[in-house]
């Protein structure tokens, strides 16, 4: 398993790392904005653990972070670094300083499971409670590498460890259309389509249409606007 280590303090680069090791993780450190963004782009990981205050700027001013269980950490009890970090389900936020015994939850909690049969998707989350999902309450369920983001109506976001086409194998459904390579979108959710901009829009996402995949909503003519 790979892990991406995103801090600037060297004693905390070595505890985090030391502790990644011993849980089976191969860790890379970068400690700059600029040198995540490089990163990001050019390599694939499990896990990325994200010091929200870099010499160079903030974690947050990444403009495409990909779908990975993440922990944020900090040095500021900021209460808006808090809700911009718990917007996905399967992140942590925990502040400096904390105990080995602290990441090491932070790690396991933020490791998601999900169990998928023909009508409900049910993802076990944080402290492992199991939550739900209708498949009719999915909007959209869109993949980056091992792990996918799962959209729903309540403007809810779950990330699973499971590619977007092996979660639609799994719940067969006829509902879901592919819009993209790595994305599916629940027809029964469009409210508009845009061909001219090859856009698509479900209740609360937007999503690119992929020309090569432009004839699978060809059935939505009569919502576009």
């Amino acid at each position: 398993m790979q892990a991406l280590l995103i801090e600037d303090n060297r004693i905390f680069q070595i505890k985090l790392r030391n502790i990644l090791n011993s849980l089976g993780y191969e860790v890379t450190i970068v400690s700059s904005v600029k040198e995540s963004v490089v990163c990001l782009k050019t390599e694939k990981f499990d896990l990325l653990i994200c010091d929200i205050v870099l010499s160079d700027g903030e974690f947050f001013d990444i403009d495409t972070v990909p779908v990975v269980p993440t922990i944020f950490i900090t040095a500021y009890e900021n209460p808006t670094y808090m809700e911009k970090a718990l917007k996905a389900n399967n992140a942590v936020f925990i502040v400096k300083p904390f105990s080995d015994l602290t990441f090491i939850a932070a790690v396991k909690n933020v490791t998601v499971k999900v169990a998928i049969s023909d009508d409900l998707v049910t993802v076990f989350g944080k402290y492992k409670n199991p939550i739900t999902i209708a498949v009719s309450e999915i909007e959209a369920i869109e993949s980056e590498g091992n792990y996918s983001a799962i959209f729903t109506i309540n403007n809810g976001k779950y990330i699973v460890k499971r590619s977007a086409k092996k979660i639609i194998e799994k719940i067969i459904s006829p509902d879901f259309v592919r819009v993209q390579r790595s994305t599916y979108i629940n027809r029964s959710k469009v409210t508009r389509v845009l061909f001219a901009e090859n856009k698509i829009f479900t209740v609360n996402q937007e999503f690119p249409v992929s020309k090569v995949f432009r004839k699978n909503i060809y059935e939505f003519h009569s919502i576009v606007n």
